[in-house]
């Protein structure tokens, strides 16, 4: 299947670019295409095929649009949401974690003011 670049003089017809997002109509006289990046690229397609295509790509962005948007904004509700709460997570786990060292002994608890008896 041939490409065609940017700004290049072209025949009539449907020509599809930049990964299926650029539909452009060349009138019967010809006519150059559009400009675009140094990387772009347009393939041509028969009439036909966009006249069947067209309706069903339409209908696939009215359907799957929404749904986007949707989990776009609940993504961003959930996130802004644990990124909120996710510190009081911390000092409840914190609360709740043993803090066991082994060999020490945890069997006597110190009264406040108590200090340990000097050395002699």
């Amino acid at each position: 299947m041939r490409t065609y670049s940017p700004n290049e003089h072209v025949g009539s017809g449907f020509y599809i670019g930049g990964l299926f997002s650029e539909w452009v109509n060349i009138p019967k006289e010809g006519g150059r295409l559009p400009e675009g990046g140094a990387d772009a690229r347009y393939i041509r397609i028969p009439k036909l095929l966009a006249a069947v295509a067209g309706p069903f790509l339409g209908l696939g962005l009215v359907m799957f649009v929404p749904f986007v948007v949707f989990y776009s904004v609940f993504k961003g509700i959930l996130s802004l949401a644990a990124a909120l709460l996710s510190p009081l997570g911390k000092r409840i786990a914190d609360l709740s974690v043993n803090h066991w060292v082994p060999g020490v002994s945890y069997f006597i608890r110190r009264k406040r003011g108590f200090s340990k008896p000097a050395k002699k």
